[in-house]
């Protein structure tokens, strides 16, 4: 839980196991005040029984009765006490905004985002738009309009209305310059420099965290064919994602050919 204090009032950010705001509650009462629902978009791992099989003789079902490790009920043969619950995936969209929850009449909105899972509309139940935002390439807001708010930016990022930045979980963002405002907390050159967001590479990249630069759409592994024809690269679960077909050994100007599936796609002029 993360702490937002302003001249208004304190507001705690409650985060899932994977990064994810999932609530708002008010820091003086403790009342939750908005949900955010999130839709993973990556596959997750199965984290294996939640309670005691009903093999072990344990009419409760509940953890931690298991003598050693080796036991099916063990702390240490349940995965899901070591690893994020099913379902809770880093890489997830926001999918839905229910505000007022902490009234008598609570409010859902959709939001919809775009190819970095960034928000850029949210819609009421009639769909309506109630809040809609321009961005600039390194997230600065252009124009936000609606009744609506939302604080969702860049994967990671929380936009913070009194200071103008994004706090991106280890380091705050100012989207205005494309930097962060302290350095990589490894030390590490992350491109450029150790103070720059996403190898300078904001709309194909993402930093949930304000560590690393996971790329949103870049291929695992490339293969050339004999004669140096065809390159096929690899999706990051080894599938064939697409070829390019280069009309000569040595990369001259022509067009080169995209390939889905072994179906020979649109010309692409280089």
């Amino acid at each position: 839980m993360v702490s937002n204090t302003t001249p208004s009032g304190t507001t705690h950010l409650v985060y899932d196991t994977a990064g994810h705001v999932i609530a708002e509650a008010n820091g003086l009462s403790g009342t939750t005040t908005r949900e955010y629902v999130w839709l993973p978009n990556e596959k997750t791992a199965d984290p294996g029984p939640m309670s005691a099989p009903a093999s072990a003789g344990l009419s409760t079902g509940k953890l931690g009765s298991a003598e050693h490790d080796s036991a099916p009920t063990s702390a240490a043969q349940l995965i899901s006490l070591n690893q994020p619950k099913q379902g809770i995936g880093i890489k997830a969209m926001p999918l839905a905004v229910v505000s007022g929850v902490d009234t008598g009449s609570p409010v859902t909105y959709f939001v919809h985002s775009d190819h970095l899972d960034r928000p850029i509309k949210m819609t009421d139940a009639s769909a309506n738009s109630v809040w809609d935002a321009i961005y600039k390439p390194f997230g600065e807001a252009f124009a936000i309009t609606g009744t609506a708010s939302l604080d969702a930016r860049l994967p990671g990022q929380w936009f913070q209305l009194e200071t103008g930045l994004a706090y991106n979980w280890h380091r705050h963002y100012d989207a205005t310059t494309g930097r962060y405002l302290t350095p990589d907390p490894f030390g590490f050159v992350d491109g450029p420099s150790v103070y720059a967001y996403a190898r300078n590479a904001p709309t194909t990249t993402v930093d949930p965290f304000g560590l690393e630069t996971p790329r949103v759409a870049e291929p695992w592994s490339m293969w050339i064919s004999p004669g140096g024809r065809t390159c096929r690269f690899f999706d990051g679960n080894g599938n064939a994602d697409f070829d390019i077909d280069i009309p000569g050994h040595e990369h001259p100007p022509g067009e080169y050919h995209l390939w889905d599936n072994g179906n020979r796609g649109p010309a692409i002029p280089f």
